[in-house]
């Protein structure tokens, strides 16, 4: 179950068992872009109220599968992230260097 906390335009999204590992957290802001930041398990679980309809831009802050896992839902938008992080999202063997 997932707890939603408002701030203003920005909602904070704490996955099961306040986002621990693997559940993770989001953050959505919604202006007249809605970002979505860090799309982790809870998405799968949020029964449509989360779609590509709604979604603008997406963005990983770092990568940790926890952050991005729900980034497949998403084909079409493109992913925003650090360039350092970027070729871990490519390739899991980047990971091991």
């Amino acid at each position: 179950m997932t707890e939603v906390r408002s701030f203003g335009r920005v909602n904070v999204i704490l996955g099961p068992k306040n986002g621990k590992y693997p559940y993770g957290n989001s953050i959505v802001v919604e202006d007249d872009t809605t970002a979505l930041i860090d799309p982790s398990l809870w998405v799968f679980e949020s029964n449509g109220k989360v779609t590509t309809r709604n979604i603008d831009l997406l963005f990983n802050s770092h990568y940790h599968e926890d952050h991005g896992v729900g980034n497949c839902l998403f084909p079409d938008h493109p992913l925003h992230i650090h360039p350092l992080d970027a070729p871990a999202m490519r390739s899991l063997d980047t990971i091991l260097e």
